[in-house]
């Protein structure tokens, strides 16, 4: 495996964390980049329409490509070693028979969903593409193919928004969004569908291994969804989508995280199944303490700048939003916490119990929207992403495959980070007024930041 100049020197888990992070870092920084151009071509109530349609199909998405993705996909590339091309090939042919019963269930809720019937054909011809992408990229991060994984993110991150404002000079608004979204999704999934239709999308030996690992996945990773994305919809339904329009640029600022934890998580979930493996539970529990801190870092950095990104990234009146972007930036520690422990019950046959954590935490997300939109807006929508991954991490903490690992990082300091970052962050919410007080304030987490690194020598400089 050549190691090119990005990663010298490091190891295979490190440099497969590094590429990752920096095209996720790359897809999120280009799409920003967009995001000003969009909320100033488009109105307040087309990019609240483009918003839904995206939110829809991030539901319907998590449906669609579970067999294709996450810890289940990963354990079938181990099984099937020998023939893993073939395995994809039937992973991704089970995805696709989800796809017609979806769309339809879509369009006969479409009034709940409070999408407009007519987006659902481009939902439908997403959804395959997105599958084909998604079995693609699981097979690229398996074997640490890091520069061909970071490729195909770049290639969607950049093509997609730029086609898109082609398109708008023919067509104006949210469809011209979705199109664009649409032809480069085509250009890069189009040709991995065809090699699988070639290999053989139709095998019961890795059809029956899917459903076996993944169905029981199934209830939790669209519970997950629902956590992340039903703001978005009960926002929506509340205020209208015009109002959703700057919830939902304050809701990407806010998870702007995600992209680290995601891109950690594509080395890191397969190197904490090895560790697992070999018995090296205390190596876990050491490396995710260190990330964790590191998250927590992060977050205060992300709500002290949070005033400057909106200012950038939108018009004066998309600054109602504002309040959200704490409560959202915290939701990323427990978020974490419940991904690790995630993979754990995977590795350990008892992935239902991970679901259960998931599934409390949709319903506590559902019932303080509910609760929280009508009075508090936009920050009770921050509220509620925030108290329902707390809540699903601290199911997971008390199930036994969350103990098994996050015991070991010590639940006191898991406590005291989080504190930490939560007050440190508030007080820079508290100096919004003042610039020059809030970089004052970045001491801390800078060295936060500092002390961790150091801390993640072995994990960087570790081979298998």
């Amino acid at each position: 495996m050549s190691n090119g100049f990005l990663g010298r020197g490091l190891k295979v888990p490190a440099k497969a964390s590094l590429w990752y992070t920096v095209s996720g870092a790359l897809a999120k920084g280009v799409g920003l980049l967009f995001t000003p151009i969009f909320t100033r071509i488009m109105s307040r109530g087309e990019y609240g329409r483009y918003t839904l349609y995206i939110t829809v199909l991030a539901l319907m998405s998590v449906v669609c490509t579970s067999g294709v993705t996450g810890s289940a996909m990963y354990k079938g590339l181990i099984e099937f070693s020998d023939g893993r091309r073939k395995f994809t090939a039937s992973a991704v042919g089970l995805s696709l028979c989800t796809v017609i019963p979806v769309c339809l269930a879509v369009f006969l809720l479409r009034g709940v969903l409070l999408i407009e019937g007519i987006f659902v054909p481009f939902l439908f011809i997403q959804l395959i593409f997105d599958i084909g992408i998604a079995a693609m990229c699981a097979e690229l991060k398996y074997s640490y193919s890091y520069g061909k994984a970071a490729a195909v993110n770049a290639v969607c991150a950049l093509l997609s928004p730029a086609v898109s404002i082609l398109i708008m000079a023919l067509i104006k608004g949210a469809f011209a969004r979705i199109l664009g979204l649409l032809l480069v999704s085509g250009i890069v999934a189009v040709p991995f569908i065809v090699r699988c239709i070639k290999e053989g999308l139709f095998r019961w030996e890795g059809w029956k291994f899917i459903l076996r690992y993944s169905l029981p996945l199934l209830p939790g990773t669209l519970a997950a969804a629902v956590i992340s994305q039903a703001d978005k919809l009960i926002v929506s339904a509340y205020m209208g989508s015009e109002a959703l329009a700057p919830y939902a640029v304050a809701h990407s600022i806010g998870v702007g995280l995600t992209f680290i934890t995601a891109s950690l998580g594509s080395a890191l979930h397969p190197w904490i199944m090895r560790k697992l493996k070999s018995g090296e539970v205390g190596k876990v529990g050491e490396t995710v303490g260190r990330i964790y801190v590191t998250l927590g870092a992060l977050t205060v950095i992300l709500t002290a700048l949070a005033p400057e990104a909106l200012s950038l990234l939108t018009p004066e009146s998309y600054s109602v939003a504002l309040p959200a972007v704490f409560p959202i930036a915290m939701a990323t520690l427990p978020a974490f916490l419940l991904s690790v422990g995630t993979v754990v019950g995977v590795y350990e046959g008892r992935s239902y119990l991970s679901s259960a954590a998931l599934v409390t935490g949709a319903a506590v997300n559902i019932g303080v929207n509910l609760l929280l939109v009508p009075r508090l807006e936009y920050l009770g929508a921050g509220l509620s992403l925030l108290l329902s991954y707390a809540t699903a991490a601290l199911v997971i903490y008390l199930l036994p495959s969350g103990r098994r690992v996050i015991g070991e990082i010590g639940v006191g300091g898991i406590l005291k980070a989080t504190a930490l970052t939560a007050a440190v962050a508030a007080v820079t919410v508290a100096f919004y007024g003042s610039l020059p007080a809030r970089l004052l304030l970045l001491i801390l987490p800078v060295g936060a930041l500092i002390f961790s690194a150091v801390g993640m020598k072995e994990y960087v400089t570790e081979s298998y």
